[in-house]
């Protein structure tokens, strides 16, 4: 009886230490992981584009889509609400938040543009309207700095990373695209006025 009781003990011994182990030691591991990789996934510097890739779509219409692929596309921690026009290929984005509590502003803005042109091959001029601004963006203006079409950027992961790596973040495309002041509206058949 007294052997029985040891062997019980022992087994109860052994099951808190890997229950303790796993809750505290693995699990606590993989929890911070993916608080990690979720705060990475708030800046243009660090999102993995993968993210997007279920989102392509050749066509603006469609809503759901749109709005899932801004949900996994920086700055999408921030509430917001969209506005798409069918006859000219726009869409507006509208932030409920002061562009100036956003860190990173024209950097996060200038991938989140070339990210959703790029997966959607009709988009035509994005605008994007803070509680104190607004920043338009045209696919013309994008594929101009390119040089190629955007849909094949998302082909190849290397070329994207090589592509914004190298010209999305310089100070003179961001310039260009955003400027300090945020002013720039699109009209009503997508060109920045």
């Amino acid at each position: 009886m007294k052997q029985k009781n040891v062997r019980i003990f022992l087994l109860m011994l052994v099951t808190f230490l890997v229950y303790w182990f796993l809750n505290y030691g693995v699990v606590a591991e993989l929890r911070l992981r993916e608080s990690i990789y979720e705060h990475a996934q708030t800046s243009a510097y660090f999102h993995n584009i993968q993210e997007i890739l279920p989102y392509r779509f050749p066509y603006l219409g469609d809503a759901s889509n749109t709005g899932n692929l801004f949900y996994h596309l920086p700055l999408h921690q921030y509430p917001m609400t969209f506005e798409i026009e069918p006859e000219t290929c726009a869409l507006t984005v509208r932030y409920e938040t002061s562009g100036r509590t956003v860190e990173k502003l024209r950097e996060n803005l200038a991938y989140n543009t070339l990210a959703a042109m790029a997966a959607i091959d009709n988009l035509q001029s994005i605008q994007y309207e803070f509680q104190d601004g607004t920043y338009c963006i045209t696919r013309q203006q994008v594929e101009e700095r390119f040089g190629i079409p955007l849909s094949k950027l998302l082909d190849d992961t290397e070329q994207w990373k090589k592509a914004v790596q190298q010209e999305i973040f310089r100070e003179t495309v961001l310039a260009e695209w955003f400027p300090e002041v945020a002013d720039a509206s699109c009209s009503s058949d997508g060109q920045r006025v």
